[in-house]
């Protein structure tokens, strides 16, 4: 049960803080190099282990939801918890969600889109005003998109903030319609485009690589570098696209029970065919989880 590996994480990554913090003040009485390379090993094991429950929490996000909705008191205690919580409050945003027919979703799609471009707008012209203080009133006026949320005078860098604020916030309400089954085509095409242009380039590059064996150290560093780089954004793009089908598990099952098509793009079918939908029996799950917690 997903409980179950929370708890684990929590008690894991604390005792990690905590032994972090002894060294530290053992660090600053002794300026020990011993007890700097402790502490630098243990923050690379705590931000591996922090990847692994990210990466966990994606395959087990229709099960996040399910502890959201019928045990909001626990869901709070991990969300609140300092070590945990910052990593299911990323995910929090993707849990509770309904399908929107295409026509419905391609138009809320439109109005975010429309908001953000004013954003964009916005502050480029703060960016330039020649005072610190700005009123919000001829903001507003000029862009509705920062109507009701800013009010007053405020300094610049304030609104600055609140606009980056205002963004994330649409941001993320628009992958929230992208994740559609009816819209999820749209990012998956550009992350796929991404990733074949990728791999055209890392093999270029580890050709390059190759050539570039005994003809100097630096060289062989410079294409070493530049073809581990490419490797590292294909995988980045991947892990997004990956991400996507997650977070779309209508359009996930589809593509499954559809993979044989050969219209189906490879990179997709590939990464689709990693992924394991994990059917979850609601009632089993509901008297397995009341009796976990009694």
């Amino acid at each position: 049960m997903l409980v179950n590996y929370l708890e684990n994480c929590c008690v894991e990554l604390h005792e990690k803080k905590e032994k972090y913090r002894a060294l530290n003040s053992q660090y600053k009485k002794f300026y020990s190099r011993d007890i700097r390379d402790e502490m630098n090993l243990l923050k690379r094991e705590t931000a591996k282990k922090e990847y692994e429950i990210r990466e966990h929490l994606y395959d087990e996000l229709a099960e996040l939801a399910l502890i959201k909705i019928y045990f909001p008191d626990l869901y709070d205690v991990f969300m609140e918890d300092d070590c945990i919580g910052k990593l299911i409050k990323k995910k929090d945003w993707l849990l509770i969600r309904k399908e929107t027919e295409k026509q419905k979703a391609k138009k809320e799609f439109d109005i975010i889109r429309k908001k953000r471009k004013e954003l964009i707008e916005a502050k480029k012209f703060i960016i330039k005003w020649p005072r610190e203080k700005i009123d919000s009133k001829s903001l507003t006026a000029t862009w509705p998109a920062l109507k009701n949320q800013i009010k007053g005078t405020l300094d610049k860098e304030d609104v600055i903030e609140k606009i980056r604020k205002i963004d994330s916030k649409l941001k993320r309400e628009g992958w929230l319609v992208l994740i559609n089954k009816s819209m999820i085509e749209l990012p998956l095409k550009r992350f796929m485009k991404k990733i074949t242009d990728l791999n055209l380039s890392e093999q270029t590059k580890k050709t390059i690589m190759e050539k570039s064996k005994g003809k100097g150290s630096v060289k062989e560093y410079e294409a070493l570098k530049e073809y581990n780089n490419v490797k590292r954004k294909k995988k980045k793009y991947e892990r997004i696209l990956r991400h996507l089908l997650i977070a779309s598990r209508d359009y996930l099952a589809d593509l499954k029970k559809t993979a044989s098509k050969p219209k189906t793009d490879g990179i997709l079918l590939s990464i689709a065919g990693s992924i394991k939908i994990k059917k979850i029996d609601e009632k089993k799950w509901l008297a397995d989880m009341r009796s976990r917690l009694e």
